[in-house]
């Protein structure tokens, strides 16, 4: 699950996806060739420890009926999207 923050306030998204998978869908969508490879926190050398999985859960949500969400890439592509209308009307 992916958090957004938009104007209206924090959304969640369904589905899972990888930093990479994450990067890679930003610059795709906003139109950039960046030259972008997958990693591991091993072999980047990050000193923090990191857990090998940490997709977040909706539980929570899905607790309160409340489990309806988009798919992660399309709350992405909405998020661009109104990120885009913002800056042009400021």
């Amino acid at each position: 699950m992916v958090w957004l923050q938009m104007p209206s306030g924090c959304r969640g998204s369904d589905g899972a996806c990888s930093w990479y998978e994450f990067a890679a869908a930003i610059f795709d969508l906003s139109g950039l060739k960046p030259c972008l490879e997958p990693t591991t926190s091993a072999a980047f050398g990050a000193r923090a420890k990191r857990p090998a999985n940490s997709v977040l859960d909706n539980a929570n949500l899905r607790s309160l009926g409340l489990d309806d969400l988009h798919y992660w890439r399309d709350a992405l592509v909405d998020y661009l999207g109104e990120r885009q209308r913002l800056r042009a009307r400021a």
